[in-house]
């Protein structure tokens, strides 16, 4: 217990590649929320992801995150989390032989059927046909 209690007193017994010390340890002294949630996204957009969970985190407030991503990267948390996604699913399905449900999965959608809506609106195709494009290309 007394290991444990020294342990979070003392800043050099955690790695500095520690995900949720990242946002602290910014040049100057300030600290880049912004950086932290996006760098957060590319390290684990296959597993379910919320800014509240982010914004516990970090003890800054949902809404305060919510408008500093914004404004760094000019569209919503959600909005870029949505599109990180679908550009990896879509790298995926264009250079890799998974099956779509899998390349769904891969990137952080249990939901076929969603994944599906949300490739076709972005991409103008379905998963499918975005994966025969891709083979007639090469």
């Amino acid at each position: 217990m007394i290991n444990t209690t020294r342990a979070f007193k003392s800043r050099g017994d955690f790695s500095e590649n520690d995900l949720t010390l990242s946002p602290f340890a910014a040049e100057g002294g300030r600290t880049d929320y912004a950086a932290f949630l996006r760098d957060y996204i590319h390290r684990n957009y296959a597993r379910p992801i919320r800014l509240k969970d982010l914004s516990v985190i970090t003890h800054v407030h949902v809404s305060y995150l919510s408008a500093l991503f914004k404004k760094r990267y000019g569209r919503s948390f959600s909005e870029y989390l949505l599109s990180y996604r679908l550009q990896k699913a879509a790298e995926m399905i264009g250079s890799t032989k998974l099956q779509l449900k899998e390349v769904a999965v891969n990137v952080g959608y249990v939901d076929y059927p969603q994944f599906m809506k949300l490739f076709k609106r972005v991409y103008g195709l379905s998963p499918q046909d975005y994966r025969r494009e891709k083979r007639n290309e090469a």
